[in-house]
């Protein structure tokens, strides 16, 4: 099975803090102040949870609805261990690309996700979740960013070796997201770089689609 994180899922947070210190977290958190109350939320990977205690620290009043979609069993049993209320949120075991739903969300967060796919399967996966967004909604997205600096291939390159090896991971490098924002009309409102740049992040809203007469 590709992509698949229950092997290191109780070390997967720490093996983070270890390489890139506090800049995944940052780079996520960072852009949490931008989601307003009451929305919708869809997140997608959202690894071993730890970002749902940061929204529920955000949201003073009543916590935002959310829909937790997350492929590793083991990744589902940590985040079910988080403060959460359990009325709040729908934790749904399923790969990323084979999730399905009628639902339209006000808010998808995908960090760390995209970079698990090979250059196709991020395209029809980046467009199936462009259709589960309102008009006017927000995608808050944060992964690794390709530049041609030695140290960062050096470094990417490792880091698939790894991956492969242990979570089977399908991709042998990284997908070029970021057009596919510019593609679908979407317009980045903050953008943030972290770890010298080797980590992105962006808010991006979606456009409101008009019909023409």
């Amino acid at each position: 099975m590709t992509n698949d994180y229950d092997p290191i899922a109780r070390t997967y947070d720490f093996l983070s803090r270890l390489v890139f210190g506090r800049a995944q977290r940052k780079s996520q958190t960072d852009m949490l102040r931008k989601i307003p109350p009451g929305d919708k939320i869809l997140i997608v990977g959202g690894g071993t949870g730890w970002i749902l205690d940061e929204i529920r620290q955000r949201s003073p009043g009543t916590c935002p609805e959310i829909t937790y979609v997350e492929k590793s069993k083991r990744m589902i049993a940590l985040s079910r261990e988080r403060n959460f209320p359990a009325s709040r949120i729908r934790y749904i075991r399923c790969a990323a690309e084979e999730f399905r739903t009628t639902e339209r969300f006000d808010l998808i967060i995908t960090a760390f996700l995209f970079d698990n796919f090979r250059q196709a399967d991020a395209e029809c996966l980046f467009d199936r979740l462009h259709g589960l967004l309102h008009e006017k909604g927000r995608w808050l997205y944060s992964d690794f960013y390709r530049q041609d600096v030695l140290w960062q291939k050096a470094l990417l390159g490792l880091m698939y070796v790894l991956f492969r090896a242990a979570c089977r991971v399908e991709a042998r490098a990284l997908p070029s997201v970021e057009p596919l924002f510019r593609k679908n009309g979407y317009l980045a409102i903050e953008e943030a770089g972290y770890f010298r740049n080797f980590i992105r992040s962006a808010v991006y809203t979606r456009p409101f689609q008009t019909t023409s007469t």
